[in-house]
């Protein structure tokens, strides 16, 4: 049996015929300054190694009430040094719009904020503020951040007090102010979050909102499930955008994480235990999955929350002991899976009758084969010919080349195998 046609029990997501640009794999750094010192120095280049190409600016300190304290005045050294990384690094920005300071607000704080100074959920009184506050940071840095999104997570009450109807007027005007500084620049929107965000996004688009937005932003947040949830969250999605006439609008995962997981039939919670991490085999596991299992849905970019996050628990460095140049198994395994996958051409994505996941790609003209199974499945496979030629190596690095059989569990495994003459 040749492994490149199997008998499947499915058919593909979908079928993609260009190259993965680095651009897809986003990535959140979050960089902690004090508001007393917007100055201070910034370091998250030691984070940058894995290899991502888009940068979100969320919890970086940018945020309205953050460059605009008062009235008229504001403040873009820390941005300024934020920018400064991202061009040196060839990184993409998607700045979040939104958040605005207590003086727009009629001098208060939403009911319900998320806690901390650097949120506040209410809408602008004026218009104009924001109209202001959007043009000003567009003209600043025209030419270098071509993606905004509409503030986040609007359908939680902790960030946005607001209607759905005042956030399509927010959108609206941040549109017109934005095209007029740029016309290459690209708005997205919602940014809700999957549990959730359904309604809201319904109740966005029947109000028109879709006519002012390029890329469809959306959170996905379905901890405990694995990251093969996320093919039947973007379907569901994609049902409500095509009968608003957005079938064809880019989606992208502007953030994604886990705080809550099964392992080996037990339910963990980082609600319940703070100091709990996701076990490093999983966490490994996880990280190629989301990516992969992403493309496949037809996602165009996810960006994973994030590099230096406490609050997500599948972690790529040592956030615990605050070693940040101390890499965990899944850090190594991100940096493995954007250089087994920029470049590369999927052609197929299905899931066998035995259960086992297969991504048939090319890369640099050479075909290949990705497989992983469900998280607990360990399924043995006697190998097609073409199998036991090729090259095994999973997402933690381990090289093999198995000769008859190979089990396959949740580790995804890259099977390089040879041309066909």
């Amino acid at each position: 049996m040749d492994a490149r046609n199997l008998s499947f029990a499915q058919e593909r997501e979908t079928s993609q015929h260009s190259a993965i640009d680095r651009s897809v794999f986003g990535m959140h750094l979050e960089v902690p300054v004090p508001e007393s010192d917007p100055g201070s120095p910034v370091t998250p280049l030691r984070n940058l190694r894995f290899g991502f190409g888009s940068w979100r600016w969320w919890d970086t300190g940018t945020t309205w009430r953050m460059i605009e304290p008062r009235k008229g005045s504001f403040t873009f050294a820390l941005m300024d040094k934020l920018m400064r990384v991202a061009e040196e690094n060839n990184l993409e920005v998607v700045l979040t719009l939104g958040q605005p300071p207590n003086w727009a607000t009629g001098g208060r704080k939403g009911t319900g904020s998320n806690p901390g100074n650097a949120y506040n959920n209410l809408p602008p009184l004026n218009m104009a503020d924001w109209r202001n506050y959007v043009k000003t940071v567009a003209l600043r840095y025209k030419g270098k951040i071509k993606y905004y999104e509409v503030w986040n997570e609007p359908n939680l009450k902790e960030f946005f007090g607001g209607s759905a109807g005042q956030l399509v007027d927010l959108t609206r005007e941040a549109r017109t102010v934005l095209l007029a500084v740029d016309p290459g620049i690209k708005l997205l929107g919602p940014a809700v979050t999957t549990h959730s965000g359904y309604p809201f996004l319904e109740e966005f688009l029947r109000l028109q909102g879709g006519r002012y937005i390029d890329i469809i932003s959306l959170h996905y947040y379905e901890h405990p499930s694995p990251p093969e949830a996320h093919i039947a969250v973007t379907r569901k999605y994609r049902d409500l955008m095509k009968r608003y006439g957005m079938g064809d609008t880019p989606i992208w995962n502007t953030e994604a994480g886990w705080r809550h997981w099964h392992y080996k039939g037990r339910y963990y919670s980082g609600d319940q235990n703070n100091k709990l991490v996701m076990p490093d085999d999983l966490a490994s596991s996880y990280i190629f999955r989301l990516y992969m299992t992403n493309i496949v849905a037809g996602i165009a970019r996810t960006y994973f929350y994030g590099v230096d996050s406490w609050w997500n628990k599948l972690r790529l460095i040592d956030v615990e002991n605050n070693r940040p140049n101390l890499l965990t198994g899944a850090g190594r395994a991100m940096q493995r899976t954007v250089s087994w996958l920029t470049g590369a051409v999927v052609e197929n994505f299905t899931r066998t009758t035995e259960g086992i996941y297969f991504v048939s790609l090319k890369k640099a003209g050479k075909p290949c084969l990705i497989a992983w199974t469900d998280d607990d499945a360990y399924i043995p496979l006697r190998l097609p010919a073409d199998m036991r030629s090729g090259r095994f190596t999973t997402v933690l690095g381990t090289v093999s080349t198995p000769k008859d059989n190979y089990v396959f569990d949740k580790m995804p495994v890259l099977i390089e195998l040879p041309e066909r003459k």
